[in-house]
């Protein structure tokens, strides 16, 4: 998605890429920036055609921001500078491109903690104190103030040196330091945040399920088929939102793993004389950047169009049943331990403003 905090140092590489690395690497960045850029679109606009926007979605707008950065500022730059060999925007751009690409995977990867948080929360502690969009806009605006932050002693070490740019750490340890750094509180750190807040999440909707059917078994004999299968539904549709924010957390790793260790292994091991550093990089460079064009094929994994108000929001289940639309809503009340069903099925649009509010602060589907 973005680019690590060593970047300039593959312009100092003396062995650079061969011809059919280069067409190589502008083919892979033209499919992941134009596939990017029309996915992440779409998302926006899917998500901009709502009214009134929920938590969730500025959760996953913050998100596409950063996606849609990283193809329309980074991507095109790196193909600029691998193509001329050379850093051509200036000293200004100098402290501010680099720094940049690596804001936009600070901001990802907290973006992608902030859902998993979220998930925890309406699903595991559903009657803690709800946050509104005015919270959630505060979040992200810290977020992208930690960010920057983060990467400021960055910023303050690039020089532009002829036709390169190059990072002039005070000492070698300052630089091993920041790249170990940003390895631990922008990856290790929050994907075992986020692992830890999945496997609660997992185990309070496997109980979830247990209790649906032990409730059917012993006393909803009488049930209908229907109800059953809406019942049935229900749980199906909880699972699966999770799994869509696993998916892009998981996308998210895998993306980002081969990158962090390209440049650990420069700046503690012997990357940086080794003699095919630059091509290694080169991939892992494409491999990152693809996380941008793979998350709008996650979060429209059931219907691109309908993606926040159906899926990814995750405030309601909607299932037909003999073709009217029906909403269920159930939470855990630990309290008492037990499960509690606190709505009445109706069709939807017939809920109150306060109603509505209901549906924030339970276990969403």
């Amino acid at each position: 998605m973005n680019t690590t905090p060593n970047s300039s140092a593959v312009l100092n590489e003396p062995h650079s890429s061969s011809v059919g690395v280069l067409v190589s690497v502008f083919l892979l960045y033209g499919l992941i920036a134009g596939v990017g850029i029309c996915g992440n679109v779409l998302v926006l606009k899917s998500i901009l055609r709502q009214h009134k926007l929920r938590v969730s979605e500025y959760l996953i707008l913050n998100l596409t921001a950063t996606d849609m950065g990283a193809c329309i500022v980074s991507i095109p730059l790196d193909l600029i500078e691998r193509a001329t060999k050379r850093f051509l925007f200036g000293e200004f751009l100098c402290n501010i491109i680099y720094p940049l690409q690596t804001i936009l995977m600070s901001v990802s990867v907290m973006t992608l903690l902030g859902m998993s948080m979220e998930r925890y929360r309406l699903i595991v502690t559903p009657f803690r104190q709800h946050f509104g969009p005015r919270t959630v806009l505060g979040v992200v605006v810290f977020v992208w103030v930690l960010s920057i932050a983060i990467v400021l002693p960055y910023m303050l070490v690039l020089r532009l040196r002829g036709d390169y740019c190059v990072e002039e750490w005070p000492a070698d340890w300052y630089r091993k330091t920041f790249t170990l750094g940003v390895f631990v509180l922008l990856y290790f750190v929050p994907l075992v945040i986020m692992s830890v807040s999945y496997v609660k999440i997992i185990s309070c909707l496997n109980e979830d399920s247990r209790s649906q059917i032990n409730e059917c078994m012993l006393d909803c004999a009488d049930r209908s088929r229907a109800k059953r299968e809406m019942a049935a539904a229900r749980i199906r549709r909880n699972v699966h939102i999770v799994t869509v924010f696993m998916a892009a957390g998981i996308a998210f790793a895998a993306c980002m793993l081969p990158t962090h260790i390209c440049w650990l292994w420069h700046d503690f091991g012997s990357g940086s004389t080794n003699r095919y550093f630059t091509n290694i990089v080169t991939f892992t460079n494409v491999l990152m950047y693809s996380n941008s064009a793979i998350d709008p094929f996650i979060f429209g994994s059931i219907k691109l169009r309908r993606l926040c108000l159906d899926v990814i929001c995750g405030r309601v289940c909607f299932v037909n049943v003999e073709e009217q639309p029906i909403v269920i809503l159930r939470t855990r009340l630990f309290s008492i331990g037990q499960l509690v069903s606190i709505g009445q099925l109706r069709p939807y649009g017939g809920f109150s403003e306060e109603e509505e509010v209901i549906t924030e602060r339970v276990t969403c589907l």
